[in-house]
């Protein structure tokens, strides 16, 4: 374990490390609330994500556009660096964009994530006491603000200016750094893709595949077991036994 180990994460860097710690306390901020509702037995007072966008998609179906827009984004940047490089910028053995002058002046990161806690549920507060029994307003507002003060913004911040570098990867760095290491994973990443677009665009498949079964199951038995038979004058088809 401890030379598989050594072999692929042996020289991992600073800020190629504290991404990967960033963005997993990312994840498991928003798999716990997810896990609970998806686990809880209707406990949880917000509905999941993907039931959230399922009624969204229903309420407005070109919502479904914006969804697959969104998936074919993080999986392009995901799986591929830039075409084109700032003639500033260099990489480092790790792939990692770099300013060449070795300007690494740190944004204030650590005072963004408790003001990202306080936003998420200042706001599903407010809207909780809103409308109470509308979990699904909850959840629109808490899985938004989840997405963008615990994905969107730490990227941005992330991101690589001029003069300014955080101490951590962006999210698409940190799965481009995870899949150089673990090539497998580049896998298991394009199969997670595919099959949330499959269930956000069809939701909730796969869970609507029995239903399909039985709605046709259902059609085969009221079908006539007798062919109709063609009105009186009817000519013979010629392809007629």
């Amino acid at each position: 374990m401890s030379h598989w180990w050594r072999t692929h994460f042996g020289d991992v860097g600073k800020q190629e490390a504290f991404g990967y710690l960033v963005w997993l306390i990312a994840g498991v901020v928003i798999a716990i609330p997810e896990a609970w509702s998806a686990f809880g037995d209707g406990d949880a007072p917000w509905p999941t994500i993907s039931g959230t966008i399922g009624e969204i998609e229903y309420r407005h179906p070109w919502a479904a556009l914006v969804v697959v827009g969104v998936i074919v984004f993080v999986a392009y940047y995901a799986f591929r660096y830039p075409t084109e490089e700032p003639d500033t910028c260099n990489r480092t053995a790790g792939g990692r964009l770099t300013r060449a002058d070795g300007a690494r002046a740190m944004v204030p990161w650590w005072l963004f994530f408790p003001a990202a806690a306080t936003a998420v549920i200042a706001g599903s507060i407010i809207t909780r006491a809103s409308d109470p029994h509308d979990k699904y307003a909850l959840g629109r507002t808490f899985y938004g603000l989840l997405g963008l003060f615990w994905v969107v913004l730490p990227t941005l911040i992330a991101y690589p200016r001029a003069g300014r570098e955080a101490p951590f990867t962006t999210l698409f760095q940190t799965l481009r750094n995870l899949e150089r290491r673990l090539r497998p994973l580049a896998v298991v990443l394009a199969w997670g893709l595919v099959v949330l677009v499959i269930h956000l665009v069809l939701y909730p498949w796969p869970a609507i595949i029995p239903d399909l079964k039985d709605l046709h199951d259902t059609y085969q038995r009221q079908r006539p077991h007798q062919q109709l038979q063609p009105p009186p004058g009817t000519p013979p088809s010629p392809y007629a036994p």
